[in-house]
């Protein structure tokens, strides 16, 4: 794991011990995939975060995990179940904490947090940061982004493939 998030697990581990006002209530966090838990390489930045989150929290933590499923086949009107579920799921539940998987999810919380989790920390995870609208972050948010760099990915590809005969 980086260095970076484990310094935002440190920062979210000292804002859940200075928010803890009963030990025995769990701190609840919602982890929302873009693509579903099991996609590459998502699936491994939730699988590292859960297990630091859990390691490092000095209170217990109910977690729960939805997906955007909808975000494979880029049909943003296919969002409303997944807002209803939500809703439904947290309208009279606190949140302590959401974290997003993916730039979908972020676009996601961002656009419909004011319905039903409007002051809710943030933390906007393995998103590509040229995919983060900076200037639509409140003081609750953390983005820990990614950085693609496309034409060296394509250099690479382009040293390790045999030449092909012609």
């Amino acid at each position: 794991m980086s260095c970076s998030m484990r310094g935002w697990l440190t920062l979210l581990v000292l804002i859940f011990a200075a928010t803890s006002a009963a030990a025995a209530e769990p701190k609840r966090v919602l982890l929302l995939h873009s693509f579903g838990p099991q996609f590459a390489p998502w699936a491994f930045f939730a699988g590292q975060f859960r297990e630091e989150l859990f390691k490092q929290s000095p209170d217990k933590i109910d977690l729960y995990e939805a997906s955007l499923e909808g975000a494979r086949f880029q049909q943003p009107d296919e969002q409303r179940p997944v807002v209803d579920y939500l809703a439904a799921l947290f309208g009279t539940r606190k949140l302590d904490l959401i974290v997003t998987i993916g730039a979908p999810a972020a676009f996601f919380v961002q656009k419909y947090r004011a319905q039903f989790f409007p002051s809710t920390p943030l933390v906007i995870g393995a998103s590509e940061h040229r995919a983060i609208d900076y200037g639509s972050l409140t003081s609750n948010d953390a983005p820990v982004t990614v950085t693609l760099e496309f034409k060296e990915w394509i250099e690479n590809i382009l040293q390790v493939l045999p030449t092909q005969p012609t």
